[in-house]
């Protein structure tokens, strides 16, 4: 069965995540690795992942139907109602982790360590990486 256990909560401001609405940017390559940046009126939160194995985006509002669906449902409900008290969640037994092991058949056994999923208003985004992303967290001195 798949558990969601939430990561980085105690450095990511609370209620900051309820109440705003983070605009969700990517830097993604060979050099920079993987780098999701989040912007709400009040904070811009980073998170350096480094490289990656494998990265899944998909739009929050047809991701849902899908990704939420079977054994899901409930968790989807509570964290839906809750308005996703978290910003990022490790996964243990995960579709989407499966996947990308099945697919690499044991080559990159090795790299395939943890399973991230990123729930913002726009965005499902889920991560397969090697270590837990560095986090950085700053005011957003808007004019």
């Amino acid at each position: 069965m798949e558990t969601w256990t939430e990561v980085l909560a105690d450095k990511i401001p609370k209620n900051e995540y309820q109440k705003n609405n983070f605009q969700t940017d990517l830097i993604f390559g060979e050099m920079q690795g993987l780098v999701i940046k989040l912007t709400s009126l009040d904070y811009i939160i980073t998170l350096d992942f480094g490289r990656v194995v494998a990265i899944n985006i998909f739009d929050e509002g047809i991701m849902q139907q899908a990704y939420f669906d079977d054994e899901n449902d409930e968790r989807a409900e509570k964290l839906k109602n809750n308005c996703y008290p978290n910003l990022i969640y490790e996964v243990k037994g995960g579709k989407y982790m499966k996947l990308v092991e099945e697919m690499n058949c044991g080559l990159y056994a090795h790299l395939i360590k943890h399973h991230y999923v990123i729930v913002t208003m726009n965005y499902v985004t889920e991560i397969i990486a090697e270590v837990l992303p560095e986090i950085k967290v700053q005011k957003n001195e808007r004019t």
